[in-house]
């Protein structure tokens, strides 16, 4: 009897340390193929809620991908609301960089031009990140953008 509860307890203790999620995005580091929703651009005491883009398919959003770069560079792109952009994420513990980023030029509605204005300025100066509770937050000096794990999108 003493050994069924110790298999008992030790398949449950095992069990407990396994992810249900299987996939990077439960870290609390920044990976490759992971993607992000940003749901909330909060700069200089400015607090934007972005929506999907005008057709309501799309909200901004940050994919990362493996780099040739090495280990701590990540290839990046994303939508800006109706721009695209692209670029490399450079980690080191807890600080993050975005260099070489250029992007699209589609002429935008007012509404999704301010968001991409602020989103795409703040990417230039982001120096930190955090991911806790499936949350993604990059900080710099001017403000926080806050991303959820995007839901991939349906047929």
């Amino acid at each position: 009897m003493p050994t069924r509860f110790a298999l008992f307890i030790g398949c449950m203790l095992w069990l407990a340390s396994c992810s249900i999620y299987g996939d990077a995005q439960t870290s609390d580091r920044l990976a490759p193929d992971t993607s992000w929703e940003l749901i909330l651009l909060d700069v200089e005491g400015t607090r934007i809620v972005p929506e999907r883009d005008r057709l309501g398919q799309r909200m901004p959003d940050m994919h990362f991908a493996p780099s040739d770069a090495g280990a701590q560079t990540l290839a990046v792109h994303g939508f800006l609301g109706c721009n695209l952009f692209s670029g490399t994420a450079r980690i080191d513990g807890e600080s993050v960089q975005f260099t070489e980023l250029t992007q699209t030029e589609i002429a935008c509605q007012p509404y999704p031009a301010q968001v991409e204005g602020r989103y795409s300025e703040a990417l230039q100066h982001i120096d930190a990140y955090s991911i806790v509770d499936e949350t993604l937050t990059l900080r710099y000096d001017r403000g926080v953008l806050t991303f959820r794990p995007a839901v991939p999108a349906s047929n």
